[in-house]
């Protein structure tokens, strides 16, 4: 678009509004401007949106909108992940306090009487992962009646992580009409076979134009050292920042590994990966979002989702397994126009990744450690 448009000048409601300032979003961002008018007027669309562009809020505007007109309404938001699905039910719980909306997480590793009781109770907004709701239309296969906006969010990582069966489960149990608003952070030829499983018609198609490369406020940096040396640097670079620091690692032994070395030097540090109870994950989320401590330290299961806009530095201790995922690494920070920086540590046992990811790396500084 030409110039930017203000929350006022898309036709949002004054109330929204108020709490979206309330939330310091003070302005659209392109994908959130691009999306409202075909949302709002109910066409099904699938949205392809760099990582930190403000997508949750590019759906959930529209879907407020929708609730507020409709008080028959519900909506259903399905993601891949527990930590992204909380994730999306934060932002939303201000939201839904405001406006009174009943709001339900549907997830793995909580109490599943509680989350049975209150969809039975038609929650007006259901935030959820597609195997623990699908674990609870096997037994009542009406708990989606009245839903009208049906959002897939981060489609290509649930394809990733083999969700189509319950995907295809649960298309199976709604009935009568409904908007899909589906979003994903790549292009993947199979993103609309989805797509399609939950549309009537063809999607209109809402692309990004650096759907595929990092943002500009990234600022970039490659340090090729040896394997031995790893350590000794990032305990230098970790000394020179005073924000907070998001450390990935290629496995849930190396994560491990380095939260270890940093706590043991007293380090204001924690780590988070799929081998770790849900409690444990649940709560480190939460520590690192109120900046309890300093570094957080992960496998790829953060990669995509976790929105921290006060995250300042992401450093790849290790190459992911797939490059499309270091995409989605850096993409932790530099979110909705903040400025953000991502070190990359390569050793010569790296050659072949990191050839892959010199798509990502177009203007990165590379020095010799």
């Amino acid at each position: 678009m030409a110039s930017s448009p203000s929350y006022q000048d898309l036709g949002v409601a004054p109330k929204l509004i108020e709490v979206l300032k309330t939330r310091s979003f003070n302005r659209p961002t392109p994908i959130q401007a691009n999306v409202w008018q075909p949302a709002t007027e109910g066409r099904d669309l699938v949205a392809l949106a760099e990582t930190g562009s403000g997508k949750t809020l590019a759906y959930l505007l529209p879907v407020f909108k929708q609730l507020l007109a409709d008080e028959s309404a519900r909506a259903l938001i399905m993601t891949p992940s527990r930590e992204t699905a909380d994730q999306i039910y934060q932002v939303i719980d201000p939201f839904a306090t405001e406006f009174e909306f009943s709001l339900s997480l549907i997830i793995g590793g909580r109490d599943a009487s509680k989350q049975k009781n209150e969809l039975k109770k038609k929650s007006r907004l259901i935030v959820a992962t597609p195997g623990r709701l699908n674990d609870h239309l096997l037994n009542n296969k009406l708990l989606l009646q009245g839903v009208k906006v049906v959002v897939i969010d981060e489609a290509d990582r649930m394809l990733d992580m083999g969700f189509s069966p319950q995907l295809k489960s649960i298309q199976k149990t709604m009935r009568g009409e409904w908007q899909t608003m589906l979003f994903s952070a790549s292009e993947m030829t199979e993103v609309m076979d989805v797509a399609r499983l939950f549309m009537k018609s063809e999607p209109e198609m809402i692309r990004q134009d650096s759907v595929n490369a990092p943002v500009a406020e990234l600022h970039q940096r490659v340090i090729r050292l040896e394997r031995r040396d790893k350590n000794e640097c990032l305990f230098e670079e970790l000394s020179k920042v005073r924000g907070s620091v998001i450390v990935f690692t290629a496995s849930q032994e190396r994560c491990d590994h380095i939260f270890n070395i940093l706590s043991e030097e007293q380090v204001s540090v924690e780590h988070l990966h799929g081998g770790l109870m849900q409690g444990h994950r649940s709560r480190v989320v939460r520590q690192f979002r109120n900046k309890e401590f300093q570094v957080l330290v992960a496998t790829d299961l953060i990669a995509r989702g976790l929105d921290i806009p006060h995250v300042e530095l992401v450093i790849n201790m290790d190459l992911p397994y797939h490059a499309e995922d270091f995409l989605h690494r850096i993409g932790r920070t530099a979110r909705a126009g903040r400025k953000g920086r991502a070190i990359t540590l390569i050793t010569a046992e790296d050659r072949e990744m990191y050839e892959s990811i010199q798509i990502y790396l177009e203007g990165a500084e590379v020095e010799a450690y």
